[in-house]
């Protein structure tokens, strides 16, 4: 009777281990395929953005070289290609259309466009920073100051080009301000000293 208990006991808690063991074999095999896929995935992706980025710098430099050949019509047709190929950047790619049209002097085409590139990005300081630039040659001001407003808030470095818009509404506390900020992040920046120097010497002068 012992014997029979015993043996019944080894054999339930064999089975016990063996259901343990199968069941670990399984959930290992299920982890290393995942990791594989996972990898796999990973390796596809990271394949996928360096080929977009080879293909964007070629974009560049074919930008570039039309620009520089002047050759507005190829440029164009280049960045609505590119849009095409890739439209999770076409808000950058308005921007370069905005360019273009910018250089021929055509500045409702390159405001339409650089609205455009604010509306598919909208944390897109250069955008704001071309669009006011671009107001400013039409000497619409107040929209001007506005948008590098923005531009400035959404980085920094744009700081400087604010500057000069204030100082040319004679905003020049405004201004004088504007540069002062830019020279705390980038003590050595020669020209927005020299700016500020200038603005200085105009308030006294009351010019």
């Amino acid at each position: 009777m012992k014997k029979n208990i015993l043996f019944w006991a080894v054999l339930i808690v064999g089975a016990i281990l063996f259901a343990i063991w199968t069941i670990n074999k399984i959930r290992i095999a299920s982890i290393l395929s995942n990791a594989h896929t996972s990898q796999i995935k990973w390796d596809e992706e990271s394949k996928s953005q360096l080929e977009n980025y080879n293909l964007r710098r070629l974009y560049s430099s074919k930008y570039e070289e039309f620009i520089n050949q002047k050759e507005y019509n190829k440029t164009i047709d280049l960045c609505l290609d590119e849009i095409k190929r890739n439209p999770k950047d076409k808000g950058y790619t308005y921007i370069d259309i905005g360019q273009v049209y910018n250089t021929q002097e055509k500045y409702d085409s390159a405001i339409y466009y650089y609205t455009l590139a604010i509306y598919f990005k909208n944390l897109n300081a250069k955008a704001y920073a071309s669009r006011g630039w671009t107001y400013n040659l039409l000497n619409i001001d107040d929209k001007a100051q506005k948008d590098l407003y923005t531009a400035a808030y959404l980085d920094n470095n744009y700081l400087f080009s604010l500057g000069i818009l204030q100082e040319k509404a004679k905003q020049y506390d405004a201004a004088i301000k504007t540069y002062k900020k830019q020279l705390e992040i980038h003590p050595d920046f020669k020209d927005c000293q020299d700016a500020l120097n200038e603005v200085i010497q105009k308030k006294k002068n009351g010019l």
